[in-house]
């Protein structure tokens, strides 16, 4: 086999070479204060400076690439520069489900101290949901909560997941703003917030429930009634000027009856959308209700 393995090492290593001319030419000839951005036959890479730190933007045309991508970001030298990280993809799914590993960067024992905004997108190109994971057997096992170790001074934070009880185990945190999606679990999220007292710096909150009308109807994934109460009596939460929850699977009598509990009042805005089915979830409208949140409070890449 000598002879076929000498001959894709060199067909790899000339590829490659290529690769770093064309890398060299942007760096050299095209202006570094705005940033640069570089694209490969297998993923697309965006760095713009930012004072003296970096915002990171990432997209593999496979899923599964990221996990070489967290090998490289998590090392000293460039984790401490990252002020903002985002990720994209655009296949992998299994099933409707595209399943992303965050191993790589939750266990590794580098920090990301100055980094103020974890993004990763809604959804991928192919699929009906992403889920984040670091043990491929599409659970969160604890993985959101060992991610905002890694980064705690983040500001926002998009987590495809609901969090375990460890994501609440924790003094003080200035999480500003927060996308939760549930996807197969929802880990009792709202109950846990609403007894936790560790993100009092929380403004703005998004939560999405159960999407039964992608993943199939299950109502023990549904968030209960008796949740959302405690959330909306809760006193853990003194700065939250925003919520929106979508996906409520709750009457429009429980709707209203949440609408005159005592956090609703110090609520400047707040939008309870119930699930969607068919044509209703389809429509252009709909879909601007599912996203507002994050064009408004993230930057669209």
């Amino acid at each position: 086999m000598k002879f076929e393995r000498e001959l894709l090492i060199g067909l790899y290593n000339k590829f490659h070479e290529e690769h770093l001319k064309e890398i060299d030419y942007e760096l050299q000839e095209k202006s570094w204060t705005k940033g640069v951005s570089f694209a490969l036959k297998k993923y697309y890479v965006s760095i713009k400076p930012d004072n003296e730190l970096f915002n990171v933007y990432f997209r593999p045309d496979y899923s599964g690439d990221l996990e070489f991508f967290f090998e490289i970001i998590t090392k000293d030298f460039f984790a401490e520069k990252v002020k903002s990280l985002s990720l994209s993809y655009k296949d992998g799914a299994a099933n409707g489900t595209m399943e992303i590993d965050l191993k790589n960067l939750i266990n590794k024992p580098t920090n990301f101290n100055n980094l103020e905004t974890f993004k990763m997108s809604i959804e991928s190109s192919d699929t009906n949901c992403v889920l984040i994971t670091d043990n491929a057997i599409f659970d969160e096992g604890g993985v959101c909560g060992k991610l905002l170790d890694k980064m705690p001074n983040a500001k926002k934070m998009i987590l495809l997941a609901s969090p375990s009880s460890n994501f609440f185990e924790r003094e003080y945190h200035p999480l500003n703003t927060l996308i939760v999606k549930t996807i197969y679990e929802n880990n009792n999220f709202i109950e846990n917030l609403a007894n936790s007292n560790c993100f009092k710096n929380l403004e703005n909150l998004c939560f999405y429930d159960f999407d039964s009308y992608n993943t199939g109807e299950d109502d023990d994934i549904n968030t209960t009634f008796e949740h959302y109460v405690k959330l909306f009596n809760t006193l853990s939460l003194p700065n939250l000027k925003v919520l929106n929850i979508l996906n409520l699977s709750l009457t429009d009598e429980q709707i209203e009856i949440l609408k005159k509990q005592s956090l609703a009042k110090q609520l400047k805005t707040l939008i309870l959308n119930k699930q969607l089915f068919g044509k209703d979830y389809e429509k252009y409208e709909s879909k601007e209700e599912r996203y507002w949140f994050l064009s408004t409070h993230f930057e669209i890449n």
